[in-house]
């Protein structure tokens, strides 16, 4: 029953998550979700009282069910739609493989070590995959500052804007209207804290004014 949790937790709490990878990122939500499973297991590994062992579990199944959600998503929004197939049977043959060499370690573990220490080599895995994916944010978040830089001096200097002072703030001037295309409600909601930037659109002389 104990061990069952984990699954409640997960019926439960996949619907957050997705929601949450849309707003903030499914790469985000990944490094939180791996280092939540990190702490929890690592928890587990000093828990002496069943009823403690219980709740930790629960909490352990609230992060760890986000983890294949977050991987396919990644995997549907960085790869072209022909190439889905493949990358989604890719990842389930990962899954599969994890499936079969979990018991094989853990095993292995308990054998040379005690069964404790099983929680503490997972954590330790976890963890040590939860810095490698802050460290990809980290770049990520640098490498599309300096393209949004480079980008808009390229704009600017091609005349497709012209960058124009605004009281205390900042606007730029379409010289085309053609080239302002609405988007959908959901992907400006989906990428509000990747790529977007708060603006208000209004005309000037005529033309588009951001």
């Amino acid at each position: 029953i104990i061990f069952s949790l984990s699954g409640i937790a997960g019926a439960i709490c996949s619907p957050f998550w997705g929601s949450r990878g849309s707003q903030k990122g499914y790469l985000r939500i990944l490094h939180i979700a791996v280092l939540g499973a990190s702490i929890f297991y690592l928890v587990i590994f000093n828990v002496t009282n069943i009823y403690l062992f219980a709740l930790v579990q629960f909490l352990f199944g609230t992060c760890i069910c986000a983890i294949a959600p977050c991987c396919h998503s990644i995997g549907a929004k960085r790869f072209n739609k022909d190439d889905h197939t493949k990358v989604f049977a890719i990842l389930y043959s990962f899954s599969q493989i994890g499936n079969l060499t979990g018991p094989i370690v853990g095993t292995l573990v308990i054998t040379f070590l005690d069964s404790q220490y099983v929680f503490l080599t997972i954590s330790s895995i976890l963890l040590f995959l939860s810095i490698y994916l802050l460290s990809i944010i980290v770049i990520n978040s640098k490498r599309l500052k300096q393209e949004g830089v480079k980008y808009m001096n390229a704009l600017i200097e091609n005349n497709y804007i012209k960058e124009m002072e605004c009281g205390s703030n900042f606007s730029y001037v379409l010289s085309d209207n053609g080239t302002f295309l609405s988007t959908e409600y959901k992907v400006l909601q989906s990428q509000a804290n990747s790529c977007f930037v708060k603006c208000m659109k209004m005309m000037y002389n005529g033309k588009v004014q951001l």
